[in-house]
């Protein structure tokens, strides 16, 4: 998982980029004092405050509302390779409980909207294309919004290989890290290759996380009814969807029908060597974790899929979250019912956790107080 700014090593990196050197240098050597220029001086000092302005400016373009809640740094696994601009980092926002309230609308959840809301509330960057946000760095996101909200241990169950008893292993989130593509994007994110068969020259994007959710819509009406004894059952069809999202151009001809028109007449071979290709390019979560079987002591070493599910909560899981919203608003001393539903998931579990504790002692010494008197009277 990409580091945030928060861990000890990333410790020095600022949320707000500061420009450190503004061309000015106030030093000079004490024997040329007598020939320094004021007007030198004052010139470097308009060019000072010029930079300042246009900082200040910079600062002020993104939305001062979007300081108003705790945010960090997450730095991106495609490192800046893939947008225009380079970035490889987004400031996000932590979860909170009106976010959780969509995670838990199945509806939202099932149509891809609920993350769409999710990426608009939580991306502080006033500047940054959410069309744009590529795959892996909108996986990287999830992972880091379920790290810092639930903890960072992740369960997962698996069948041992060796008994074919269910286990239950822990996996640690910020522990994972994405595999780089084996093949070299150009300097517009682009990897090329030339089919063996066809000689069709195809240029290959990256996924953006929007164009995941449409493969997803695609796939799922994709299918036609199969009738069996009486019952009638779905079948989804095989297609072909990602690989042709993830085509930019054949033969530098970018549009969609004709990409998928030609895209049906290549051969099993050129649509293999393509399909190969196309892995080759992209960031994979290295997922895979050594685990040892609780009933016959096998170690094997097991795949950890991480989706878009990892951050899905049961519509159940609403109630939850009110209960501990009114619990935080009726003991929290001051704290308003909004600012509870606006803070971190985090910050509040912990609140509640402290406010618990200080009620049992509470109630653990009245309770003793309580004995005490009754051993006096008796």
């Amino acid at each position: 998982m990409p580091n945030s700014a928060s861990t000890a090593d990333e410790s020095t990196n600022s949320l707000i980029p500061i420009k450190k050197d503004f061309g000015t240098s106030f030093a000079f050597n004490k024997a040329e004092e007598s020939q320094f220029d004021i007007e030198s001086l004052r010139e470097e000092l308009k060019e000072l405050s010029s930079e300042l302005k246009s900082l200040h400016q910079d600062f002020n373009k993104t939305n001062k509302k979007n300081f108003e809640r705790d945010f960090d740094l997450l730095f991106l696994p495609t490192e800046g390779k893939f947008y225009p601009d380079g970035r490889k980092s987004l400031m996000i926002r932590y979860l909170t409980a009106v976010e959780e309230k969509i995670l838990c609308n199945e509806f939202l959840i099932k149509t891809g909207r609920a993350y769409e809301f999710l990426m608009q509330n939580l991306i502080v960057d006033d500047d940054f294309d959410l069309s744009s946000l590529l795959l892996p760095d909108f996986q990287a996101i999830l992972m880091f919004l379920r790290s810092t909200s639930y903890g960072d241990k992740m369960p997962f169950e698996y069948l041992c290989a060796e008994c074919h008893k269910k286990n239950e292993h822990d996996v640690l989130l910020s522990s994972l890290r994405f595999k780089d593509p084996i093949q070299t994007p150009d300097e517009n994110g682009l990897f090329y290759i030339t089919l063996p068969k066809s000689n069709y020259k195809v240029a290959i994007k990256l996924l953006s996380y929007k164009d995941a959710m449409e493969i997803d819509k695609e796939v799922e009406s994709d299918f036609f009814f199969y009738v069996d004894d009486g019952k009638q059952e779905k079948i989804r069809r095989t297609v072909s969807n990602k690989t042709i999202y993830n085509i930019q151009s054949i033969n530098d001809i970018e549009n969609r029908e004709s990409i998928k028109k030609a895209f049906k007449t290549i051969s099993k071979f050129d649509s293999d060597v393509l399909s190969k290709f196309i892995k080759e390019c992209e960031y994979i979560l290295d997922s895979k974790t050594d685990c040892e079987c609780e009933f016959c002591g096998n170690i094997a070493a097991y795949n950890f899929n991480i989706g878009r599910e990892i951050l899905s909560l049961p519509p159940s899981f609403k109630e939850s979250i009110i209960e501990e919203v009114f619990l935080l608003f009726y003991y929290g001393k001051g704290i308003t019912q909004s600012e509870a539903s606006q803070m971190p998931v985090y910050e509040r579990r912990s609140l509640l956790n402290r406010i618990s504790r200080e009620i049992e002692k509470k109630n653990k010494a009245e309770s003793d107080a309580h004995s005490a008197a009754n051993r006096k009277r008796a």
